[in-house]
């Protein structure tokens, strides 16, 4: 609802109207330049002057409302309704719960924060997730981490304050949230990858190159800067003069190269958001293989898969117990700790209820997923080439299995740029946020 400050509240999906007679229903209410707005509705008349809502949208000021609901029904002047039309509900059921207060709806984003100093294995305890703040206050924090230090008591200090300044991980990649953050389209987008910018049209996507391209990691600006001078060295240009003609072109293009929120000190979304493990690995690649896996199944097969994983032996996995039965009834709805549970049991119970390529596709994550889920690296460079090759397997496995994923699911490609995170971030186990999700329920 909108509070005009003079007790006269107008609420979303009720007819209004405004200083020049015309009638309109708000349906959605948005600050502007610190002066309050309405996107509306408006409301025509057929032939027979019975009211509808059509599908007309315009924005207005708030000041141009100048009677609600509740006006227009003590002046007898509410619109009589087309029986055909579609209308909301009025009043506003709304209106009942505020007894004539004002009523409002704040959104809240909790944070939490966790110490990544701390040792991998203590980062996943409940006890190590801190509450910090929610909405408006993360906001000024996160701003105020960008401009000027934070000022914090310290006793030890001789001026009585520590200065530091607070580095904010953003959320993990494939949340839709991290796609609005981010300034990306998302997963829909013909370029999907917030890292790189892989991807183009469809048509350019089924080609051979722009195919393959989505197995490795993309250089945006790079490829393109790359072009330009191929094309001027081609053209019988001096190769010496044409780097400084294209860094003096990128310089005179910065404002159309970088968005202007990327710019600011020491963050880089892109840069300094990892990928996810369990919305990545667990609710991503591995649920899509789960899913081939499992609908291919007779009842017969479902069954013996069911028996077979309810007799393995658990004492090597930080689980209670699998419900076997519970997993094969609701395959389509399982969450994360029953992911990870496949990930590392399932391909011993599988040998003989798939074909080889996906069995071959098992194999190559359950190596993969060895690999990501370990709290120390003692050779960086060994382990990313490790990686690297693990990815590969699998990528290549599960591109045989069905093609169509590589460009049409952004966490498959999302796994080439998991190196670079690694040596950004070191063990991913760090920025998982299982604990943090399951903190919610604590909140």
């Amino acid at each position: 609802m909108f509070d005009t400050g003079c007790g006269v509240h107008f609420y979303l999906d009720q007819v209004a109207e405004l200083t020049d007679a015309r009638f309109v229903v708000p349906f959605r209410w948005i600050k502007m330049n610190s002066v309050m707005h309405g996107d509306v509705y408006t409301v025509k008349f057929d032939h027979e002057h019975k009211a509808f809502v059509s599908n007309n949208i315009i924005r207005i000021s708030a000041a141009l409302l100048k009677f609600n609901f509740l006006d227009l029904e003590h002046q007898s002047r509410v619109p009589e309704w087309s029986a055909r039309a579609l209308h909301p509900k009025m009043p506003n059921p709304l209106r009942a719960i505020a007894k004539g207060d004002p009523f409002y709806t704040i959104p809240h984003w909790n944070a939490y924060m966790t110490n990544r100093v701390l040792p991998r294995e203590l980062i996943q305890h409940e006890f190590y997730v801190h509450f910090v703040t929610t909405s408006q206050q993360f906001q000024k924090l996160t701003q105020a981490t960008h401009s000027e230090p934070i000022c914090a008591p310290d006793p030890t200090s001789s001026t009585g304050c520590a200065c530091y300044r607070l580095i904010v991980n953003t959320d993990p990649s494939d949340n839709p949230m991290q796609a609005e953050i981010c300034s990306c389209m998302g997963a829909t987008a013909n370029h999907p990858c917030r890292k790189c910018g892989a991807g183009g049209t469809q048509e350019v996507k089924v080609t051979n190159e722009g195919y393959h391209a989505m197995f490795s990691v993309e250089h945006l600006l790079i490829n393109d800067v790359l072009s330009q001078f191929k094309k001027a060295v081609d053209s019988g240009r001096d190769k010496a003069g044409v780097p400084e003609e294209l860094k003096k072109w990128v310089s005179d293009h910065s404002n159309d190269i970088f968005n202007a929120f990327l710019m600011a000190d020491e963050f880089d979304p892109s840069r300094d958001t990892p990928i996810e493990l369990l919305h990545t690995i667990l609710l991503g690649v591995l649920k899509y293989l789960w899913h081939v896996t499992h609908t291919s199944w007779t009842a017969e097969q479902k069954k013996l898969f069911e028996i077979r994983l309810q007799s393995t032996n658990i004492d090597g996995l930080s689980v209670e117990g699998l419900r076997a039965a519970y997993i094969v009834q609701y395959a389509n709805s399982l969450i994360g700790r029953q992911f990870k549970a496949l990930l590392q049991i399932a391909v011993f119970h599988i040998y003989d209820l798939v074909n080889e390529t996906v069995f071959q596709a098992w194999k190559a994550l359950g190596g993969l997923g060895a690999l990501l889920w370990v709290p120390e690296i003692d050779n960086m460079t060994i382990y990313c080439a490790d990686l690297h090759v693990a990815i590969g397997n699998f990528l290549d496995a599960f591109a045989e299995i069905d093609p169509s994923k590589m460009i049409s699911k952004v966490k498959t490609h999302l796994l080439t740029h998991v190196p670079l995170d690694v040596r950004m971030f070191c063990p991913l186990l760090g920025a998982i946020t299982e604990a943090f999700e399951s903190f919610n329920g604590v909140f």
